[in-house]
């Protein structure tokens, strides 16, 4: 509808994206029968409003962009010798943590994988789907692939408190999670693999893969790759032009590391920290006047607090590579 609407609208695009918006609202506010079946429709309909043009234009308003079925998709994909491989959503390769007890049991009972995509969909009423298709498909078998597994280093992304875990998760698992979080904290959060954790908490790689799995979902940590003096350089070239640019709208910062090979977003505050740090603001009381001159809402006692936070865990970002 978006789409369509846009396509007949006059002006530039921008404008003509405004007038898109418009055209729904007025949809919305005309007690039409699919408004009031689809409660979702109206909740996305008021985050449009909240939404940049350049996200919509990118999100809504792509050319090449259309909705499809998983299974359209799969067979799309089949046509030019793709399959499914997995979801790149890391937690939906434990069904059954992702599923209840009724949805597993569905599940094993469809032995098609599209299928079996096609119903998780339904199960968590998923609207964006990130798949691998591969071709020439070939499974790797179990020992090469706990090999790999083990030699693999992670690294924290930010320090190790908060990690959610489910309601009902007995304390001992929760206390668990955070002694894992604080392993990788440990030598100035050092990258550590995979084997040195189940060296050090004697347990298996089925025990702690959904754990580290679930830390990455929410951010905490991350697979490393080799850093190159190229990658380096490249990564300090490219924070440095973005800590250049004026102050963006938001909250959320982005910066590259390159121990990761790609980038994390971090709030305001923290990424104001790490533009005075490359700046030669090393101590605590010139960072705090740094901070209230970028952002002179924030009251003296959080500026104190942040600071305090920033020098306290700065080893962290040093190790990512954003600080020398």
């Amino acid at each position: 509808m978006l789409k369509l609407l846009e396509s007949q609208a006059n002006g530039n695009q921008s404008e003509r994206i405004e007038a898109s918006i418009a055209q729904v609202q007025n949809l919305f506010a005309s007690d039409s029968l699919y408004v009031s079946d689809n409660p979702r429709a109206q909740e996305i309909s008021k985050e449009l409003q909240t939404r940049e043009i350049n996200y919509l234009c990118h999100e809504f308003f792509n050319q090449d962009w259309h909705c499809l079925f998983f299974s359209q998709m799969a067979e799309i994909m089949h046509k030019i010798g793709c399959e499914f491989a997995c979801s790149a959503k890391l937690m939906w390769h434990f069904d059954p943590l992702a599923f209840n007890t009724q949805q597993n049991k569905i599940l094993s009972t469809l032995v098609d994988s599209t299928l079996q995509e096609q119903f998780k969909d339904f199960f968590l009423n998923e609207s964006f789907r990130m798949d691998i298709f591969v071709k020439n498909y070939e499974r790797m078998p179990k020992e090469l692939r706990d090999e790999n597994l083990l030699h693999t280093s992670f690294v924290l992304l930010k320090p190790p408190f908060g990690f959610q875990s489910s309601k009902d998760t007995p304390q001992p698992f929760q206390e668990f999670c955070q002694r894992i979080l604080e392993f990788f904290a440990q030598d100035s959060y050092a990258p550590k693999t995979l084997q040195a954790l189940v060296e050090s908490f004697g347990v298996g790689i089925e025990v702690l893969l959904p754990i580290l799995c679930a830390m990455i979902t929410q951010g905490f940590l991350h697979p490393t790759k080799p850093i190159t003096p190229k990658i380096k350089a490249q990564t300090k070239a490219h924070n440095a032009v973005l800590f250049d640019q004026p102050k963006q709208k938001g909250t959320r910062r982005f910066l590259a590391t390159p121990l990761i090979g790609g980038g994390i977003y971090l709030d305001e505050i923290l990424w104001i920290c790490l533009k005075a740090y490359t700046k030669g603001i090393l101590d605590k009381e010139s960072l705090m006047e740094f901070l209230h001159a970028e952002i002179p809402k924030v009251t003296h006692e959080r500026l104190e607090e942040c600071a305090h936070e920033f020098l306290q865990t700065k080893a962290l970002y040093q190790t990512l590579g954003i600080l020398d």
